[in-house]
């Protein structure tokens, strides 16, 4: 559901002081089921999904006992462990992140 309207975001700071954020004229996206409201179409998506549907994205390796995952950035990472595609070209190492190796090709300079 969108709607046009006012909406106040309370904070509170760690002195426990309170302020109020109002937006004016901004478009919310409001959750028919809880009425949760979001700032943009695709979180209220992403929240309809995970929390509501109880939709999981299971692992698309043969024989991965895993249960599945709530967001497909999760998935993504799992199926990396399956995995290796980030190679040294200088000896047979490898590794499901980038960064690690990044580290690892230090280890040849």
């Amino acid at each position: 559901m969108n709607v046009t309207a006012t909406k106040e975001l309370r904070f509170s700071c760690v002195s426990t002081k309170q302020f109020t954020i109002a937006l004016q004229n901004q478009h919310v996206w409001k959750c028919v089921y809880c009425n949760t409201i979001f700032g943009r179409r695709g979180g209220l998506r992403r929240h309809v999904q995970m929390v509501h549907m109880q939709m999981m994205h299971k692992c698309p390796i043969e024989n991965c006992t895993h249960p599945g995952y709530k967001c497909t950035k999760a998935l993504n990472a799992h199926v990396r462990t399956h995995t290796r595609p980030f190679q040294c070209d200088r000896c047979d190492a490898s590794y499901t992140r980038k960064a690690d190796l990044q580290n690892h090709l230090t280890l040849h300079n």
